[in-house]
């Protein structure tokens, strides 16, 4: 028998895991506080709604969280009727929230002295992706929790990365965002130097997508920009800089001079200051545009 799943988040990328995971066949209680469509839209595929963390203890196996960050993961597993108070031994909880490593390890230990199974799963692609079936996932895992989970995680992704222990998948996760974030500051201060300096943005695309230099978030957040598409990379720049501070937590407590993260964060902070925090990653490309003086990509 497949066992029963828990889905705490169903968001943009929670929805698609929670779809994948009932229409696959899987047992499904779903919490969602804040999206109240999805959530129904879920419960119309079969999923049984839970009102409290609590509820999808009591109904599940396996939980997987797909919330914001550290501090809702912290509250869902440690507050008051939270998961360490109400799942029972022998379950697991699978985070596939974007966190910070060391509040990971410790959830693990405390999670583990009730004998509750503990592993990171954070995502890589976009909700498209989610809602096709076809995320990438690192996880940080013992190797007898992985096989436990790897029939989930694969109702959901098309690429599956054991990184390595509790933690490792999360400290990953930071390390790609930052390169991500980090490209994506170059392309944004890019485009208002083609702007300022009489450059046709097209003529940049054209030269940059049949080269090395190609990508697919070139193509998102660039190419999307100049034809007006602001949300083909749906991911919020309030998130960006949520990653980025994780990040820069990291490479802190590691010891590391990062110069370059220092300035990426700097030009997130600036963007989301600047009232853009609540939009997609083009955002950045306003900020910018803004900074400067220069008329937005959209008018």
């Amino acid at each position: 028998m497949k066992e029963r799943i828990g889905l705490i988040g169903a968001g943009l990328m929670g929805h698609g895991i929670g779809r994948n995971i009932v229409e696959k066949g899987w047992p499904l209680v779903v919490h969602e506080p804040f999206k109240a469509d999805s959530l129904a839209d879920l419960v119309a595929r079969g999923a049984t709604a839970a009102d409290s963390p609590a509820g999808v203890a009591a109904a599940a196996d396996v939980v997987i969280l797909c919330v914001t960050g550290a501090p809702q993961v912290e509250s869902i597993v440690l507050g008051e009727r939270g998961l360490l108070a109400t799942m029972a031994p022998g379950t697991v909880i699978v985070d596939c929230s974007t966190s910070e490593p060391d509040l990971t390890r410790r959830l693990a230990a405390a999670l583990a002295n009730r004998g509750i199974d503990f592993a990171d799963a954070p995502l890589s692609r976009t909700p498209p992706e989610a809602e096709a079936g076809r995320l990438n996932v690192l996880v940080g895992a013992t190797s007898a929790t992985l096989a436990r989970i790897r029939p989930v995680i694969e109702a959901f992704s098309e690429n599956l990365f054991h990184v390595g222990g509790v933690g490792e998948a999360h400290t990953l996760k930071l390390i790609n965002n930052y390169v991500t974030m980090g490209m994506l500051s170059v392309m944004a201060e890019a485009w208002t130097a083609c702007v300022k300096t009489g450059i046709d943005v097209e003529k940049w695309i054209e030269l940059v997508t049949p080269g090395v230099m190609n990508s697919g978030l070139f193509q998102m957040v660039v190419a999307g920009a100049a034809a007006g598409e602001m949300d083909r990379m749906k991911f919020f720049v309030s998130n960006a800089r949520k990653d980025m501070t994780y990040f820069r937590r990291l490479a802190a407590g590691e010891g590391l001079s990062t110069p370059v993260a220092e300035a990426v964060l700097a030009s997130i902070d600036d963007a989301v200051a600047r009232g853009f925090g609540d939009r997609f990653m083009t955002g950045l490309i306003e900020a910018r545009c803004q900074a400067n003086g220069l008329p937005p990509p959209v008018a």
